[in-house]
């Protein structure tokens, strides 16, 4: 059971539930007891080609790469704040993010959106390795 009346909101909890993606949302806990404020942002997350999914873990300043199989890949983004990354002063986290909540694709490029600073990150995405393999079939 998850409590949340403990986190300062309304009383209720939740029983029988599984969570696909632990820390796919916003952390309940985010204002603390005594404050009345509503913070209800709709997760946005995308897909690429190869079917893996891009979630925007927000309380953890993070994004997670999902392969088909509900496997996490990769984690993208560190905690940061407009001062952080590669052409600021503080020069880490090399992908710095501040509570994302949305994310897009292009070709090249993953976006995130962070709600806290207004700001839209644009990340470049490359491979380390590629390997080939030939596949016959009997």
């Amino acid at each position: 059971m998850l409590d949340l009346g403990e986190c300062g909101m309304y009383p209720a909890w939740l029983d029988g539930v599984e969570w696909e993606f632990l820390g796919s949302s916003p952390a309940w806990g985010r204002f603390s007891k005594g404050h009345e404020a509503c913070i209800c942002f709709s997760l946005r997350f995308c897909a690429d080609d190869f079917g893996r999914i891009y979630v925007p873990a927000a309380h953890r300043n993070t994004i997670r790469m999902i392969d088909t199989a509900g496997n996490e890949v990769l984690r993208i983004g560190r905690y940061g704040n407009l001062d952080s990354g590669p052409n600021a002063r503080l020069k880490e986290p090399n992908i710095p993010l501040r509570f994302p909540t949305a994310t897009t694709l292009s070709k090249r490029y993953l976006y995130a959106v962070e709600e806290d600073i207004s700001r839209i990150l644009r990340i470049k995405m490359g491979y380390q390795q590629e390997k080939a393999a030939a596949v016959s079939v009997k």
